[in-house]
C-alpha cells in the first residue's frame, strides 16, 4: 500500500468509517458487516474465501448449503455503485469488491471528476439564487471536462437543466428539455445503473405528454433505486398529475417528515397540499417553515394566498422571494399577485401588475405560461388559454398540473381551457 497511486491504510480505514456511518450502508447492516469485514482482511493482506466468511459472519452458514455470502455481496456491490453515485461521488478514495472467489476488495483514488460534481449538487440543492442552477450545470460541465465518461455529472446536469426550463431566459424550455434528456441517456450509456437519469426521463416525457413512456422511465428509475426514487419531488408529482394522490401526498409527507430541518422539503409537501386544494393544511405548513426564508416557501405562499382578496400578504411573500433570489422566476405571477389584495391597495397594485405585464408580454424570452398568469390577472382567459397552448408545446413542465393549478380556476368553465385539458390526455388514476 505504499505506491504513491494507491491510497494509504490510514485512508482507506477513513475512507470505510465515512461509509459506514452514512444512511444507505446504516440501512444495510449486512452488507456493512461484510464491507467492514472484507476491507479490514485487505489491509492486513489476509487471503479470505467464501467459506471463511460464512463462517466468520453468518451463523449457521454451511458450505454448498447457504448463498448468504454470495447474495450479500451482490447487494453490497450494488450498494457501493449507488453510494459512489450520489452520497459518495466526492469521496476521496473509492473502494470497489470485484466479482469472483476471492472477495478481495480494490482502493482507488475518485475521479478528478468528484469535487467540482460535489460542488454542482451543492448549489443546486440550495436553490436560493436565480443561478444556482445554471452555475450548477457549469460545474457539472467542468467534470464531465475533467472525467468524460463520469456518469453521475451527466445525470445531474440533465436534473439541474431541467429544472431551469420553467424559468430560465435562455434557452427556452423545449430546448431545455431536450438537453436534459440528452444528458439523461449520456448518463445511461455510461452507467444503465443509475437512477436519476430515468427520473430526469419520466419528467421529459410528462412535459411532451407522453405518459406512457414516462410511466416506463419512473418504472425504471424504482427499479435501480426504490428509495431515491421514491423521495424525489418530480416523482410524486408525476404520481399527482396522473391521478394517483393519495400516494403522491404519502411520499411528499414522508420525504418531509424525514427531513426534518429542510425547507425545501416542507415546501414540497405544502405546494402539493396546496395543488391538492388542502389550502389551511398547506398554509400552517408553510408559516411553520418561512423563518427559514427559502425562496421557494415565499413562491408557495404567494400561490396559497393570491386567492385571497382581503390580503396584501401574496405580492409581499413574492418581493420577498425576488429579493432573496436576486431576481425574478416568475414575472407572470407576480402580475396576478399584485392584481389582487385588500380594497385599499387594489388601484394602486392593478396600476403596477398592468406595467409589470406590459413589460412582461413584449419581452421575447418570458414564458408563456407566465404571460398566461396576466392574462387571468386581467380577466382575459381566451389570450390566457391561447399562451397556455403555446406553453404545453413548448413542454414547460409545470404544465404536467395543467388540470391542477388553483391559478388556473377562473379558466376552468371556459371552452378553450377544457378543450386543452382533453388534448392534453390527462392518465386516469391507475
Amino acid at each position: 500500500m505504499a505506491d504513491a497511486g494507491v491510497p494509504t491504510r490510514a485512508e482507506v480505514d477513513k475512507q470505510l468509517r465515512r461509509m459506514l456511518e452514512s444512511k444507505r450502508l446504516k440501512n444495510a447492516p449486512s452488507q456493512s458487516m461484510l464491507l467492514e469485514y472484507v476491507v479490514e482482511k485487505r489491509l492486513e493482506n489476509i487471503e479470505i474465501s467464501e467459506a471463511i466468511i460464512g463462517r466468520a459472519l453468518f451463523p449457521g452458514w454451511m458450505k454448498d448449503g447457504s448463498d448468504d455470502v454470495r447474495a450479500t455481496a451482490t447487494n453490497l456491490r450494488e450498494k457501493l455503485t449507488k453510494y459512489y453515485a450520489e452520497e459518495g461521488a466526492a469521496d476521496p478514495i473509492v473502494i470497489t469488491l470485484p466479482r469472483g472467489p476471492r472477495y478481495r476488495p480494490v482502493f482507488t483514488f475518485n475521479s478528478p471528476a468528484a469535487k467540482p460534481y460535489a460542488r454542482g449538487l451543492h448549489l443546486y440543492a440550495a436553490m436560493t439564487r436565480i443561478n444556482d442552477a445554471s452555475d450548477a450545470v457549469e460545474q457539472f460541465n467542468k467534470a464531465i471536462a475533467l472525467d468524460p465518461v463520469y456518469a453521475p455529472a451527466y445525470a445531474a446536469r440533465a436534473e439541474a437543466e431541467l429544472s431551469r426550463a420553467p424559468y430560465a431566459v435562455w434557452p427556452g424550455s423545449k430546448e431545455l428539455v431536450s438537453t436534459a434528456e440528452t444528458s439523461a441517456h449520456q448518463a445511461l450509456r455510461l452507467s444503465p445503473s443509475l437512477w436519476r437519469p430515468y427520473v430526469v426521463l419520466g419528467m421529459v416525457h410528462a412535459s411532451r405528454r407522453a405518459w406512457g413512456k414516462a410511466e416506463a422511465s419512473f418504472k425504471a428509475a424504482l427499479k435501480a433505486a426504490p428509495e431515491e426514487t421514491g423521495r424525489h419531488a418530480w416523482y410524486a408529482a408525476y404520481l399527482l398529475a396522473t391521478g394517483r394522490r393519495q400516494k403522491a401526498l404519502r411520499l411528499a409527507g414522508e420525504s418531509a417528515m424525514n427531513s426534518p430541518g429542510d425547507p425545501i422539503a416542507q415546501t414540497v409537501h405544502a405546494l402539493f397540499l396546496y395543488i391538492t386544494r388542502d389550502f389551511e393544511k398547506a398554509e400552517a405548513l408553510l408559516n411553520e417553515v418561512k423563518i427559514a426564508k427559502h425562496p421557494l416557501t415565499h413562491i408557495a405562499l404567494a400561490c396559497l394566498l393570491q386567492g385571497n382578496r382581503k390580503s396584501d400578504d401574496s405580492w409581499i411573500h413574492l418581493q420577498r422571494a425576488n429579493t432573496i433570489m436576486r431576481g425574478r422566476l416568475f414575472p407572470g405571477l407576480e402580475a396576478l399577485c399584485m392584481s389582487s389584495g385588500s380594497s385599499k391597495t387594489r388601484a394602486f397594485r392593478k396600476s403596477r401588475a398592468r406595467d409589470w405585464f406590459s413589460h412582461t408580454k413584449d419581452d421575447p424570452t418570458a414564458k408563456p405560461l407566465q404571460i398566461a398568469l396576466c392574462h387571468i390577472a386581467f380577466g382575459e382567459p381566451q389570450n390566457a388559454v391561447a399562451e397556455l397552448r403555446r406553453a404545453r408545446d413548448e413542454h414547460d413542465p409545470l404544465m404536467i398540473w395543467a388540470h391542477l393549478w388553483p391559478l388556473f380556476d377562473t379558466l376552468r368553465e371556459h371552452p378553450g381551457f377544457r378543450q386543452l385539458i382533453r388534448q392534453m390526455r390527462f392518465p386516469s388514476a391507475r
